[in-house]
């Protein structure tokens, strides 16, 4: 069981190998998409799961890009953008979070970042090129809106990046061999944000707490 989240109406929705399954307190429920064919509606590994403040639950696949359920027609249905290029299709997605706009943010491990409109069905890609201010590492592990509108992306060997939504551009906070008191590690696992606005930062060598100035 990658990651477990709650929904607006309370139902527990978890994340597993084989598929979503909703728990109403009392059973588990398997939740799959339609299809004719039965091979085609198990939605197979889920890495992250996000309940949209709209009702709706975002689900990150492993192979099968981003899923939205709707919980008004109980409905599982694939986020997809046919006028982009094939080249934009997701793989394996680990981290999913919503700002203030309604978009949804996705993380792939070698996808980079991307921002799904729900209103035009559009995405909006991400990637490291090498520029100055673009995305240090296309492994997005963790992802957080924090409460200032301001989204955190967490990476597996860039460290923690501050988007600027206006100028397009990453600002990147990283270990550092002479200071102590950056990063301890620049693999970020999960970003999360304590009741005082500080960032806590787990990385693979342990846990962080980034107070912003």
């Amino acid at each position: 069981v990658p990651t477990i989240a709650q929904d607006r109406a309370g139902f527990l929705w978890i994340a597993t190998g084989d598929g979503l399954v909703r728990f109403d307190g009392y059973r588990f429920r398997p939740q799959e998409r339609e299809s004719p064919d039965p091979a085609a509606r198990n939605l197979g590994w889920i890495r992250a799961l996000l309940a949209g403040r709209d009702g709706r639950l975002w689900i990150g696949t492993e192979s099968d890009g981003l899923a939205v359920y709707d919980p008004a027609s109980e409905t599982v249905t694939a986020c997809s953008d046919e006028r982009q290029d094939r080249d934009l299709v997701l793989p394996t997605i680990r981290a999913l979070a919503e700002d203030a706009g309604g978009g949804i943010w996705v993380g792939s491990e070698g996808g980079g970042l991307q921002r799904f409109d729900p209103g035009s069905g559009h995405f909006a890609r991400y990637r490291h090129s090498g520029q100055p201010g673009d995305l240090p590492d296309n492994r997005v592990q963790a992802l957080l809106v924090d409460r200032q509108g301001t989204l955190w992306v967490g990476t597996a060997g860039g460290g923690v990046n501050r988007f600027d939504r206006g100028r397009e551009t990453f600002t990147r906070f990283t270990r550092s061999e002479t200071d102590a008191a950056t990063l301890s590690n620049d693999h970020i696992l999960c970003i999360s944000e304590g009741s005082g606005g500080a960032l806590w930062i787990g990385t693979t060598s342990g846990l962080n707490r980034f107070d912003r100035v």
